[in-house]
């Protein structure tokens, strides 16, 4: 008998494991397919809020009746003021912007190869270390870091020793 027992209890058991993993298996498609239709939802919203910016112009005026009942219309503009950026022209940008350049190689065309084109002018600038396994962008702003930090200390000290040598 409690052999049965427990054959029944592990059929159930079963069962309700498969039963409880086709509901989660459900319940997550409905939850993909949600956020799915959600993301297409921004990226609509997104390009419609570009394209309205960017093709608009500097400005956009619709005329538009102003009811049904009178020959009426209304006036509605828009500026696209708020869509100008400013520019940073701080050194530090400017830096940071040739950096960026510098990974860029203009002679690929970026339609037939994105990689060559986005990440050709470091293979052409930056080579790996021979003690690094590899060596990217976050790599070489730590070296350029550590270069600065030891002159720094360098001269600092040097500057001691000077001072404690001549007092």
């Amino acid at each position: 008998m409690e052999k049965e027992e427990h054959e029944e209890w592990a059929k159930e058991e079963e069962d309700n494991e498969k039963k409880w993993r086709e509901r989660k298996q459900k319940w997550k498609s409905e939850k993909e397919q949600e956020n799915e239709s959600k993301v297409q939802e921004i990226v609509e919203e997104k390009y419609k809020n570009w394209k309205e910016d960017r093709l608009d112009g500097p400005g956009h005026c619709s005329m538009l009746p102003a009811s049904s009942d009178t020959p009426v219309l209304s006036f509605f503009c828009r500026s696209n003021e708020h869509t100008q950026m400013e520019i940073c022209t701080s050194s530090t940008c400017v830096k940071a912007a040739a950096n960026l350049m510098l990974t860029i190689d203009s002679t690929k065309d970026p339609c037939s190869n994105f990689y060559e084109y986005a990440c050709g002018g470091w293979n052409q600038h930056f080579t790996i270390p021979d003690d690094m396994s590899r060596y990217g962008t976050f790599a070489d702003v730590r070296v350029k870091v550590r270069r600065q930090m030891k002159g720094e200390c360098f001269s600092s000290t040097r500057r001691n020793m000077r001072y404690e040598l001549y007092n």
